[in-house]
């Protein structure tokens, strides 16, 4: 009996090379500061479908779902607006809120759910943003490094030309 390969994949909306080399900036300097460079394993995005493992033979499958809802949907911008967080855990750049957005969310979800069932009960929380810095951010360094981005102004719009599927290499994530 054979073992069926199956790999961990997310899918995400990137910003442009400008604004990608930014938000990749900040990372860097959370990672020199803070201590905390894990961000780094991934390109700046906004999450659209959490990870998820999948077999490798199901990956072509889901770049054609991807390819109709790229060609059937009208593109748009979105705003990125200053830093945030989530509690002392996770430091942030902001996505304004973008009906746009939450819609397409909505579209690849459910589209993947056909070849992915185990998204169907997955949480319906959607709080877009880009990480800078998580998991390896020591809460005792937290406050600090909170402190110093949070008086970073940043205000960048782009758009939302393209919807991305990434897999995992075991190290970092890596765009399909």
């Amino acid at each position: 009996m054979s073992k069926i390969m199956e790999h961990l994949y997310f899918i995400a909306i990137l910003p442009d090379v400008t604004i990608s080399s930014e938000l990749t900036r900040f990372k860097y300097i959370a990672g020199e500061k803070f201590n905390s460079s894990k961000a780094l394993n991934s390109p700046p995005h906004i999450t659209l479908v959490p990870p998820f493992k999948c077999e490798y033979a199901k990956e072509k499958e889901i770049l054609e779902i991807l390819r109709k809802i790229s060609k059937t949907t009208k593109e748009f911008y979105i705003t990125l607006n200053g830093f945030n967080k989530f509690d002392k855990k996770v430091i942030f750049v902001d996505v304004e809120k973008n009906e746009e957005l939450y819609e397409l969310k909505g579209k690849v979800m459910k589209s993947i759910e056909s070849i992915i069932p185990e998204l169907k009960n997955n949480s319906n929380k959607f709080h877009p943003h880009i990480t800078i810095a998580f998991r390896d951010l020591k809460k005792e360094i937290f406050s600090e490094a909170w402190k110093y981005f949070s008086k970073m102004e940043y205000y960048r719009i782009f758009k939302a030309d393209n919807i991305t599927l990434l897999r995992h290499n075991g190290k970092k994530w890596q765009i399909v």
